[in-house]
């Protein structure tokens, strides 16, 4: 379990532009930002390289996908950044109680930390900037990949590797595109979205076996 001197790290949320042109809603976003995955990246490698004395050399997610959400730009008001870092705050409280309780129960407990998480990352993917239109995004399928995508991201050599998917809401994404192959007759953006939807888990299942491949053999000679 992760303890008080295990935090969750973080991307960074990168201020980029101003952005004034929303002036039919109530909350003016406060401008244009980026997620920088960098300092998070190397704090998680590095902690988890000591921890199991590996060396780290596969990325926290597939390229594709790790090249898209480095890529996103965000369009977010003060309330949205506000609402973001204090979810992230309470989740880093929940992950640093000490619990001396069974592994079953510890893993009850941390639901609502990974709630927090869950909605932080919700929040980002619904405030994806189409630089194009100048407007958010209206790609479901962008949106519905990115935020389980930079959960994987998140989560991935945060906890141990049979939660990440867990975390990651992996199986409640491939859950619903079952359901939505189900429909007849599948419209063509259905059919669309639901190939993307597929393409992206079978990449993260791919993911999976290279990761417990690097955790068993890729050991760091002493």
């Amino acid at each position: 379990m992760l303890s008080s001197d295990r935090k969750l790290f973080f991307p960074s949320i990168v201020y980029l532009k101003a952005y004034h042109q929303l002036s039919n809603i109530t909350s003016l976003p406060a401008g244009i930002y980026c997620a920088n995955w960098d300092q998070q990246e190397n704090h998680v490698c590095r902690r988890t390289s000591s921890l199991h004395k590996i060396e780290i050399t596969l990325p926290s997610l597939p390229k594709q996908y790790d090249d898209q959400i480095k890529n996103l730009k965000f369009c977010l008001s003060w309330d949205f950044i506000a609402e973001i870092q204090r979810c992230a705050h309470a989740a880093v409280a929940e992950f640093n109680i000490h619990r001396k309780l069974g592994s079953s129960i510890k893993e009850l407990c941390l639901g609502p930390g990974v709630a927090y998480i869950e909605i932080s990352f919700r929040l980002l993917a619904d405030a994806i900037f189409d630089e194009e239109e100048e407007f958010y995004t209206r790609d479901y399928t962008l949106k519905t990949i990115a935020f389980h995508a930079m959960l994987y991201k998140f989560w991935c050599y945060q906890v141990p590797k049979d939660k990440i998917c867990d975390y990651a809401r992996i199986y409640n994404l491939a859950q619903a595109s079952r359901c939505a192959n189900k429909l007849e007759p599948p419209g063509d953006d259905i059919e669309t979205s639901t190939k993307e939807i597929a393409r992206f888990l079978d990449e993260i299942r791919i993911h999976q076996i290279k990761l417990e491949e690097q955790f068993k053999q890729n050991k760091i000679e002493k």
